[in-house]
């Protein structure tokens, strides 16, 4: 699998040496009397500014409910902006590192800040970590940095080697956070999945510029395929069906059936341009049977389901794949709410991510870009988007709003936390 590049130069992703291990228990330490008694709870986590170092482990520490004299582990300096989970109140209060927004008045910190922050090794392996961790979240998590590293040798090493540092630390905390086993035959079967539009679509684009050296009878089931994902007016159920297991459409071959027929045919006497033809096969099965297995959890167990959806786009096609995050009901209203997004990639757009509501009466959708220059462009056009995306009576109004997670008194949401982007709420 050449086309994924692993981390450092290909080796894969490398774990800490056990002396470059640094303790991550905190120590109790002697009772020491706080300046202040206020209102605290254990497990709590509030926004904390370190108003002064007194030495490696205490520090006079802002909180929303006052200031405070505590027992602090970790490097932290005078300035910094923290947020601090309660470990203990009495005999002392003692105050552990959880997590740090990477945004610090409107700039971002670097890897090396982040790590210092968070108290942890400045090694390539948590660099990568945190440089992952803050495109998919507002605030880096410690605990999580931690449960990744542990996770790592999980893994074989001959795997590990075949995916890029996103795809693999995508699939550890897919595997935590839907209670799964960390093993390597679960990671084989979602890591396809997970890794993106444009894996995908370059799949497509491969199979698209080889199936020729095909024999006829397979030819011209691509040729028909290709047609269709190319077509305007090709229904969006049909679009649906190219990467599911059973084709909706029993009078057709699905496109994964065909992808079978090709990885039967003999390796005898086959060509090296033949052998890449199955080996794009090979992949795209992969995707298929690891959307199959990722939704067939996802439906027994109430969690997030993962559609890729190629469409035609400028005589040609793109992709985009479909995520269902949940399926609940509204104890005060009884109405049914899903949640999704729907990441697409384009040449010129770049990544765009659709997040949406659906209730019974209405839609509520936010565009979430990094280009400032598409989010202008939504502004511009937001008259017709709003008359395109109009479904019926369901009521559609627009907002402009950033995506702030902390609350007013400074404690965050423990759950996962979206990108803060520019975005559009219609």
């Amino acid at each position: 699998m050449a086309d994924y590049i692993g981390i450092a130069e290909g080796e894969g992703i490398k774990p800490l040496n056990p002396h470059e291990r640094k303790e991550k228990d905190y120590q109790r330490l002697p009772y020491s009397q706080r300046e202040r008694e206020i209102k605290l709870k254990v497990g709590e986590v509030l926004q904390a500014t370190i108003l002064e170092v007194l030495s490696s482990q205490e520090a006079i520490v802002q909180l929303p409910t006052g200031t405070v004299h505590a027992f602090i582990h970790g490097r932290l300096k005078k300035g910094d902006v923290v947020f601090l989970r309660v470990h203990e109140i009495s005999p002392n209060l003692i105050l552990r590192i959880h997590s740090v927004s990477y945004i610090k008045n409107g700039v971002e910190l670097s890897l090396i800040e982040i790590l210092r922050v968070l108290d942890l090794p400045e090694s390539q392996f948590f660099r990568e970590t945190a440089n992952f961790l803050k495109k998919h979240r507002t605030y880096i998590f410690r605990d999580e940095a931690l449960l990744i590293e542990n996770s790592f040798t999980a893994i074989e090493e001959s795997i590990r080697k075949d995916y890029n540092s996103d795809v693999f630390f995508s699939a550890i905390i897919f595997m935590h956070e839907n209670k799964l086993p960390v093993d390597s035959r679960i990671f084989l079967k979602i890591a396809p999945v997970l890794s993106g539009n444009d894996f995908v679509l370059n799949l497509l684009k491969e199979l698209e510029n080889s199936y020729s050296n095909l024999p006829d009878s397979l030819k011209i089931k691509l040729e028909s395929f290709f047609r269709l994902i190319k077509s305007e007016s090709t229904p969006l159920n049909k679009l649906l069906d190219v990467f599911l297991i059973g084709s909706t459409n029993s009078e057709e071959p699905s496109f994964y059936e065909s992808l079978i027929e090709i990885l039967l045919i003999k390796d005898e006497n086959t060509t090296k341009e033949i052998r890449k033809v199955k080996d794009l096969a090979k992949r795209l099965i992969q995707v298929i049977e690891g959307q199959h297995f990722i939704n067939s959890f996802g439906i027994n167990n109430n969690s997030a389901l993962y559609f890729y959806l190629p469409f035609p786009y400028q005589n040609s096609y793109s992709a985009s794949k479909f995520i269902i995050k949940s399926r609940t009901v509204s104890k005060k209203t009884d109405k049914r709410i899903i949640k999704f997004s729907i990441i697409t990639s384009t040449n010129k757009l770049g990544d765009v991510v659709t997040s949406a509501d659906l209730t019974t009466g209405a839609i509520n959708i936010n565009f979430l870009t990094s280009s400032k220059d598409l989010a202008n462009l939504f502004s511009k056009h937001i008259a017709e988007f709003k008359e395109k995306l109009k479904l019926g009576v369901m009521d559609v109004s627009v907002t402009a709003d950033k995506d702030v997670q902390v609350t007013r008194q400074g404690t965050i949401d423990e759950g996962r936390q979206q990108p803060t982007n520019f975005s559009i709420v219609v």
